[in-house]
């Protein structure tokens, strides 16, 4: 019988100073660096990168300590983009309208 190993995940958005706990994961596998993993984070699922990992063995099982940049989705990108080119836009339109 193989062992469960024990992921300790911490995200970090780009640009952020502080990382986010990430819920545990039982994996019955070993981290890969720079793997693209699934994390849940306050509740909701993101996708993260793996940029380092610590890890330890006892026995059969591995506890590792997993560092992850948060990766942007698709979504996500298209999301801030749409916002930020309506706010330009009425920004634009309220200043047309003052002059």
């Amino acid at each position: 019988m193989t062992g469960q190993n024990i992921w300790h995940i911490k995200t970090q958005k780009l640009g952020e100073a502080e990382f986010q706990f990430a819920q545990t994961q039982h994996q019955p596998r070993e981290p890969v660096d720079r793997e693209v993993i699934k994390v849940g984070v306050g509740g909701r699922i993101i996708r993260a990168k793996i940029v380092a990992i610590h890890g330890s063995h006892s026995g059969s099982t591995g506890t590792f300590e997993i560092s992850a940049e948060q990766i942007e989705d698709g979504l996500a990108r298209l999301r801030a983009a749409t916002q930020s080119v309506l706010a330009a836009s009425i920004a634009a339109s309220q200043s047309r309208s003052a002059t």
